[in-house]
Formats: structure tokens, C-alpha cells, sequence
């Protein structure tokens, strides 16, 4: 199917900027891949793009000062050759600028000029009708938190839309279609998004033939055709991503479906019994549960780097499942629940956040034919219609998300069994709490980490101790790729602190974290 519909391409110099702009384009129901900028002219006129976008940005040692690119930064310039139309945004832009010969200038006289300065309005005044710009008026309001600007474009380019002391906020080649806009595309979404659709149609005439419908069947038949005869062996976590991916499997090949649950122990107060209900009894899966808590434990003894977790998880994982199909006749298959931000996280795009265990944390040798993905193109919000497609319950497809390593990369420092435990019924107070107060679905992520530091407190009966933190963690996302903090209730987060510490001998100090993504990440 992914031969069959139309694509468009993200180049992404890094940040946040490409998951916004590629859930813009994914809702218009156009189907979009990231790349970093070293992808060349030469690959994306084979693939055969219908129209390639320019986002994000790298940090400030990849930048001029005038806030272009700096020579050696890899993007090849022959892509503004190709007959395809472009649209880039803030940073991006004044790359097409720089290289198109425009010219990039920071106001005043301050050549050091911090890259997020503070947000600024900006009354913006259409001086040129064209399609790009339709559905928004003479003007509108946007945003600059950039002390950057564009102060001349080339002779082919025009003037579309200008701000104050910003002559040419977004300016196009009209005959070629390359678009410069120096917006940023997190602050001023509703724009973008209008931006976007006016592009992809009227523009660029991409056909909006993405839809989950069309990709179940896809999926269904792709799984049957490739395991034919065989067996596959599914890891299932009990996620939303693999949850969808049980279903799909079962769907697509029955019988010869062999599901297996790892407990590696790093599971939440009581899940593992929750899983076998919903899958085994519920669902009619064929689901194996296999205890490897001392396992697991044994070999992450003394490692405390969360990067070297997941590996380590990642590959004993893997270990697992092979012994597992070795026990079994005809399993040549391995399926897992990995979605696109997985893929992009892991480094496939621009930078490298973090190795998913399911990515960037498998072993090189595998002892299976083939490691199958039905999810791998998709986001996560893609995941969830799938899954009401095949009519997993709300409860499930709504599900928050929990890493395949589990609690491990929520226990900083070593991981000990009764410091795992202590970290389960902290969660579970915290998850309990919201819960009653009314957060259920209303928040992207909730869940306790249990920290490094000890501090000094009391017992109820006021003598001292010397016992551990517990940091509490609540975002809103849609995509999980970015997200702010949750505001929740100062009173709220009083009562939840107060319970964890009078309840749990081990725990002196509860903290609230309210680190954006970026640039933390969800997961500590």
C-alpha cells in the first residue's frame, strides 16, 4: 500500500517542529516519511515525492551567526533544483534563503543573539494573493521567537506576507513553488495547518488517499502473504502498540499466532494478572506468560545508565522469544508493536534521543527470519484508530503509553527489587488518586520515578530517617512527541504527596516535575 499512495517528504534538521508539522499533514490524510538532511536530490526523485518540507532546526553550534547553516552542516542543495514543490519553515527557511542567496540578519547590533527569545505578536499583512495564503484574510496574528529574520530574498522569489520589521515573513517562487515561511510552526499551528492543506492541494495537487481503512487491509493481507505457512511469535507488553498489534496478528493469521508476555518485573502493581485476563481470557489469544523477574535483574545488576538499560532489555528480550519459538514448531517470525516516533527517536531521523528497545535497542543477531512491524509507518494517534478498527475496547486504545523496559527507566540508578516494588505502589497511589479526582483520560501521561536522591524526614512517630525520593511526572500530548506540563491541583498534588510518604516506609520526599518536551523527555 505504501507503494501506492502518494508521499511527501520531511526533511528535518532537528527539534520538535517535524512531529507538528507531519500530524498536520497525516490529518489531511496525505501519507509523510522524516529524513535527516542528508538525504540527496538523487533519493527523493527515485522515491518519487509529490512535495518535500523543510523543518526544524540544529543547535546553535550548527548556526552562522546571521542565523544561517554552517558550511559542513550535510543538506544538498540540488533538491531546490528538483521540479517539486517546497515549503519550509522558520530555520529551515532561511536555509532556502541562504542558499537561494537571500539574505538572513539578526536586528540590532546583537550578533549573539539567544535562539528562544522570548514570543513575540506579530500583526501579519498579507501584500500578495496566492493559494498558499487562502482562508486567511488581508491579516492575521502570529508569532517570531527568533531574533532572526529575512532581510532580502533572490530576484525569483516574491513577497507574500510581511510584520513589522520583518519585510518578507513569507515569500515564495511562485513559479516553481518553493515556499519560505519564517514562522515557527509550534507556536502558530492554526496557521500552519491552513498553510499545509492549501499546499498539499491546490499547490503541490498531492491526493489525500491515506486512511486507516485502507491500511488494515494492507496490514491483514501483508502479514498473511509474508508468513504464509509459518508461525509468528508476537512480544506482547500489554501497551497500546502491541495490544494493536495482537489484535491485528490474530486477525491476519489465527492459530498460528503465539503470543508471549515477558514479566522481566518491571511491570505496574498488579498488570501481569490484567494482561492474561484481557488477552488470554477475553480475547482467545494464544498467550504464554513467561516469569524472567530474576532474569532480568541479574543482568542489569550494577548498571545504573538508562541508555545501557534499555539495550541490556532490549537484547534479553529477543533472547527470550527465541527460546520461546525454539520450543515451538514452524516459528520463523517475531512481531512487535513499533511505531513511528520509535523509528525517529531512535536516530533514524535527525538526531538520536534515545534507543527504543524495540529500535535502536535490538541485538544485531536475531535468531528469527524476519522481524515484522505492522506499525512501523504509523503515530501513535494512527495506532489507536487502527485499534477501534479492530475493536479493541476504549479502555485499551486509550491506554497511556508505558516503555517496553517498564519501570526500569523509572527506577534511577540500579535496579533492586524492593526499590522496583516501592516505585510500584507509589505509582499506583499516584495513578489512584487522579483517577478519583477525575483525570482519567484527561491527561496524555501519568507515573512515578523513583530518584537517585535521599533525603532527611520523619515517621509518624517523628523519629528521623534517611529514605528516597519519588518524583511525579503528568504531561498533555497528542502525539507524544511533544508535550507541556499538567497544571494539576495544588491541593491534589498535597493530598497524593502526603499519602505516598505515610504510606510507604521507604519514601521521605515526593517532587513534582514540570519539565516541558522538549527539552526533557517524557520518560526520565
Amino acid at each position: 500500500m505504501l507503494n501506492q499512495v502518494e508521499k511527501v517528504l520531511i526533511i528535518d534538521f532537528g527539534g520538535p517542529e517535524k512531529t507538528i508539522v507531519a500530524r498536520e499533514i497525516r490529518e489531511s490524510h496525505v501519507f509523510s516519511e522524516v529524513k535527516s538532511p542528508t538525504i540527496t536530490a538523487a533519493e527523493i526523485r527515485q522515491t518519487g515525492y509529490k512535495a518535500v518540507f523543510l523543518c526544524g532546526r540544529p543547535t546553535l553550534e550548527g548556526m552562522t551567526k546571521s542565523g544561517g547553516v554552517r558550511p559542513g552542516i550535510p543538506f544538498d542543495k540540488e533538491i531546490f533544483a528538483l521540479d517539486i514543490p517546497i515549503l519550509a519553515f522558520s530555520f529551515a527557511a532561511r536555509v532556502m534563503m541562504q542558499l537561494k542567496r537571500g539574505q538572513v540578519a539578526i536586528p540590532g547590533d546583537n550578533e549573539d543573539g539567544a535562539w528562544d527569545a522570548e514570543s513575540e505578536e506579530l500583526k501579519v499583512e498579507i501584500v500578495k494573493e496566492d493559494k498558499l495564503l487562502a482562508g486567511l484574510g488581508q491579516s492575521f496574528v502570529a508569532h517570531s521567537s527568533s531574533p532572526y529574520f529575512i532581510k532580502s530574498i533572490p530576484a525569483e522569489m516574491t513577497g507574500l506576507a510581511r510584520a513589522e520589521n520583518m519585510p518578507y515573513l513569507i515569500s515564495g517562487d511562485l513559479s516553481r513553488h518553493h515556499y519560505a515561511l519564517d514562522l515557527q510552526a509550534k507556536l502558530d499551528q492554526q496557521v500552519v495547518r491552513q498553510i499545509i492543506q492549501n499546499f498539499l492541494g491546490p499547490i503541490a495537487g498531492v491526493k489525500a488517499d491515506w486512511r486507516m481503512e485502507d491500511y488494515l487491509e494492507f496490514a491483514l493481507k501483508d502479514l498473511r502473504e509474508r508468513c504464509g505457512d509459518k508461525h509468528a511469535l508476537l512480544a506482547l507488553s500489554g501497551g497500546v502498540d502491541s495490544s494493536v498489534v495482537a489484535a491485528l496478528a490474530h486477525r491476519a493469521l489465527g492459530d498460528k499466532l503465539h503470543a508471549v508476555f515477558v514479566d522481566h518485573g518491571f511491570m505496574r502493581l498488579n498488570e501481569p494478572q490484567w494482561i492474561e485476563e484481557i488477552f488470554r481470557k477475553e480475547r482467545g489469544l494464544n498467550l504464554k506468560r513467561v516469569d524472567a523477574e530474576e532474569r532480568f535483574l541479574g543482568k542489569l545488576a550494577g548498571v545504573t545508565d538508562p541508555e545501557q538499560k534499555r539495550k541490556i532489555i532490549g537484547e534479553e528480550f529477543i533472547r527470550v522469544f527465541e527460546e520461546e519459538a525454539r520450543a515451538l514448531d514452524n516459528v520463523d517470525f517475531l512481531l512487535q508493536g513499533t511505531i513511528y516516533p520509535d523509528v525517529i527517536e531512535s536516530g533514524i531521523g535527525a538526531k538520536k534521543v534515545k534507543s527504543h528497545h524495540n529500535v535502536g535497542g535490538l541485538p544485531e543477531d536475531i535468531g528469527f527470519e524476519a522481524v515484522l512491524e505492522p506499525l512501523r509507518p504509523l503515530y501513535k494517534e494512527e495506532v489507536r484508530e487502527l485499534g477501534r478498527l479492530l475493536g479493541l475496547p476504549e479502555d485499551l486504545v486509550n491506554r497511556q503509553p508505558f516503555p517496553g523496559p517498564g519501570l526500569a527507566v523509572r527506577c534511577l540508578g540500579e535496579c533492586r527489587k524492593e526499590k522496583l516494588d516501592l516505585l510500584r505502589e507509589a505509582d499506583h497511589i499516584y495513578r489512584e488518586e487522579l483517577e478519583k479526582a477525575g483525570f482519567k483520560g484527561k491527561i496524555g501521561q501519568y507515573f512515578a520515578v523513583i530518584t537517585e536522591a535521599k533525603s532527611v524526614g520523619t515517621t509518624q512517630g517523628g523519629e528521623r530517617r534517611y529514605a528516597d525520593t519519588i518524583a511525579l511526572r503528568a504531561v498533555e500530548t497528542t502525539d507524544f512527541m511533544t508535550a507541556k506540563v499538567s497544571r494539576l491541583p495544588w491541593d491534589l498534588l498535597e493530598h497524593i504527596a502526603t499519602r505516598i510518604i505515610t504510606e510507604l516506609e521507604g519514601v521521605s520526599r515526593v517532587v513534582y516535575d514540570i519539565s516541558p518536551k522538549p527539552p526533557a523527555t517524557i520518560e526520565w
